[in-house]
């Protein structure tokens, strides 16, 4: 399992963190928007590239909240099962939520993100 930890510069607003960890990411999806770019550009067109993973668990979990300048500074520790990933997924998964968070692609449209399977 590897640990990574990235402080983020910007106000969240995290009120639906949890539903988007549980609703975006679990069950079997194409990811290929998520893995880096080299991975995608191996792809064949013979599909022995394929980028469908299925994640089992994606949760967030608030470690500690603290208050600096009437702001609330929380500590946040994702956990991300599956049987594999690609090359970077689970960093770009995590940047999306933050983009969603910080009030990015409003609405939340995966269309052009995440592929059904």
């Amino acid at each position: 399992m590897e640990r990574c930890c990235w402080s983020v510069p910007w106000p969240l607003d995290d009120t639906n963190l949890e539903d988007y960890c549980r609703t975006i990411f679990q069950g079997s999806h194409d990811f290929a928007a998520f893995v880096h770019k080299s991975s995608r550009e191996a792809d064949d067109g013979d599909n022995n590239n394929n980028h469908v993973r299925t994640v089992d668990r994606f949760e967030m979990e608030r470690i500690r909240t603290l208050e600096q300048d009437g702001a609330a500074i929380c500590d946040v520790q994702f956990v991300v099962e599956a049987k594999g990933f690609g090359r970077n997924q689970v960093r770009n998964m995590i940047g999306f939520l933050v983009q969603l968070c910080r009030g990015e692609n409003e609405g939340g449209s995966l269309a052009p993100h995440i592929g059904p399977h």
